[in-house]
């Protein structure tokens, strides 16, 4: 935490205040990591994020989460030519939404079949343990938010999206079209399939 603090501290980078100390010093922290290694940092704030935390997600929780995906994010986009990252707050369908999207290479689909399942990662020798995305999932139980992974093809920013939708269906989704990752989604029967 102390040296989370410094970072953020020491950071120069101007990202947009969410309102949150706690969820700054993340963001700033994640900035300067990603500015580390050459990646395009971004963040989007379409909502009220104070109201958020006050009455909907534990701010405690919000910290946790956004380090563990942004680490992810991190790890994923390194080794890629294009790398950005966005990280987007906001309301869609009369729901609270955070989205991480990145340029990183698609999901595996070895990350559907272990997804809520056990600790699984594609990215063990970048320091990947898998953890972060269990650690996600337990922390929405409470919430009964839903958790969707999406591929976006056709974009020059951005391959894929994780999104954590505060519907209350407790729901895990899939959205692609690659046959290998709907063939492993159908497997599964806690999975909704998104493939139009």
């Amino acid at each position: 935490r102390s040296d989370t603090l410094s970072s953020y501290e020491t950071s120069g980078h101007h990202l947009p205040s969410t309102g949150i100390v706690s969820t700054d010093i993340i963001l700033n922290y994640l900035s300067k990591r990603a500015i580390d290694k050459n990646i395009n940092f971004s963040i989007a704030i379409n909502c009220n994020l104070k109201y958020f935390t006050e009455s909907i997600f534990n701010e405690n929780d919000l910290s946790t989460i956004l380090a563990d995906l942004g680490e992810n994010a991190i790890i994923a986009v390194d080794k890629s030519t294009e790398k950005n990252i966005m990280i987007f707050f906001g309301i869609e369908n009369n729901c609270y939404v955070i989205s991480i999207f990145d340029s990183g290479l698609p999901f595996d689909s070895s990350v559907i079949e272990n997804i809520g399942k056990r600790r699984y990662t594609t990215h063990k020798s970048e320091g990947g343990s898998g953890i972060g995305l269990m650690t996600t999932l337990e922390l929405l139980k409470p919430y009964k938010a839903s958790f969707q992974i999406e591929d976006i093809d056709n974009n020059e920013l951005f391959t894929k999206k994780l999104s954590i939708i505060f519907d209350s269906t407790s729901s895990l989704r899939v959205k692609s079209t690659r046959q290998d990752v709907i063939t492993e989604s159908k497997k599964r029967t806690d999975i909704i399939l998104i493939n139009e």
